[in-house]
């Protein structure tokens, strides 16, 4: 399978930055708004609003203009043609449970793969008007008009790196949990917060004080009132 050309690329990149400027438009009138939260099922409280639909909607309609033979995968609606050469993997809204709470940690993200490999991605905050997106051998950060190259910082052994993550337990059920055992010996050694898109910074676990949180509690997943989710006190009273 040979690579895209060059020009090709940018074809493609420019596609997914223009699906981030359409889902955004779409998304931000709800962003701090009231709104109905939809409960898509299961054993625990999973949000969606009609901005995640929206949004996705909005990006499959462009795709099935710019590239009507590109397949997608979706959050919201599932699977089209993921069986095509290219695919295009969406979710409009990653932290819907942030979005809901008013909170900035949420993004729309955009991916493209080809035979199954990843070819590029983007990951657009419209509310705070950052937005990360990968080159052909680079990565790249924008804002305020303003785009630069990404890199990391310089870092000699493994005991001077930083990682974060939600919760260890994330990666907990791969084969005989090697690689949960491996974060749990880093999560010791380099102890912090750590955030996604989708959490709120009282959602991270400080693994410093024997699997507390600050005073030595576990801070929880964001807990409201009485222990209990402040997304899902808020379904509830919608409801």
């Amino acid at each position: 399978m040979s690579k895209p050309s060059g020009s090709e690329f940018q074809a493609f990149l420019a596609t997914a930055q223009t699906l981030a400027d359409r889902a955004g438009a779409v998304i931000l009138p709800h962003f701090r708004t009231a709104f109905e939260i939809d409960h898509k099922g299961g054993d625990f409280f999973d949000p969606v609003t009609a901005a995640d639909r929206s949004a996705e909607t909005a990006i499959r309609e462009a795709l099935a203009n710019a590239y009507p033979d590109h397949g997608v995968i979706g959050e919201e609606f599932g699977s089209t043609g993921s069986n095509a050469d290219y695919c295009w993997v969406i979710d409009p809204i990653d932290g819907t449970r942030s979005f809901i709470l008013g909170l900035p940690l949420w993004g729309t993200l955009i991916g493209l793969t080809r035979g199954g490999v990843p070819l590029l991605g983007l990951m657009d905050q419209p509310f705070t008007g950052e937005r990360f997106f990968s080159g052909v051998s680079e990565a790249f950060f924008r804002h305020d008009g303003e785009t630069r190259t990404m890199r990391t910082r310089a870092c000699p052994s493994l005991g001077d790196a930083l990682l974060t993550t939600t919760t260890p337990e994330y990666f907990i059920g791969g084969p005989d949990n090697v690689l949960a055992e491996a974060v749990a010996r880093l999560v010791g050694a380099k102890r912090g917060h750590g955030a996604d898109s989708g959490r709120s910074p009282g959602g991270q676990v400080d693994r410093s004080r024997g699997g507390g949180g600050e005073n030595g509690r576990d801070q929880g997943e964001g807990r409201g009132v009485e222990g209990r989710d402040p997304v899902e006190q808020r379904h509830q009273q919608s409801g």
